[in-house]
């Protein structure tokens, strides 16, 4: 018999909320962990580089066109999050993961100014 996943859509509008969590309906006890990234204006930011540490080890992600990274199937445990960007200050995020939730992440990243550089 197999068994049935579902994993819910969320909808998340200007990311107000730094980190959501609901529950999600399966039989394996796996979770999700959706990482939304913007920068000051609220713009989407793509092509950041996501690197997941856990006790699995680690996994390496691109964020989408819309600054967004989905991970399932992911066990219940402790994940450190780095995420870099060229251009913007590095961010690191720990997140605890319990068994059947979906995690929604926001993070903003700031643009990353250069020594001796003038800022306007």
């Amino acid at each position: 018999m197999k068994a049935l996943v579902l994993f819910p859509v969320l909808l998340v509008l200007g990311c107000r909320n730094p980190e959501l969590e609901i529950p999600i309906e399966n039989s394996s006890g796996t979770s999700a962990l959706t990482v939304l990234l913007f920068d000051k204006s609220g713009d989407p930011i793509s092509n950041a580089n996501i690197s997941v540490i856990s006790n699995s080890g680690p996994a390496r992600y691109a964020s989408s066109i819309n600054g967004q990274v989905q991970m399932r199937l992911l066990w219940p445990g402790k994940y450190r999050i780095n995420i870099e960007k060229e251009g913007y200050s590095s961010v690191v995020r720990i997140c605890k993961l319990g068994s059947r939730k979906h995690i929604t992440i926001c993070v903003q990243l700031s643009l990353r100014v250069a020594e001796g550089c003038p800022v306007e």
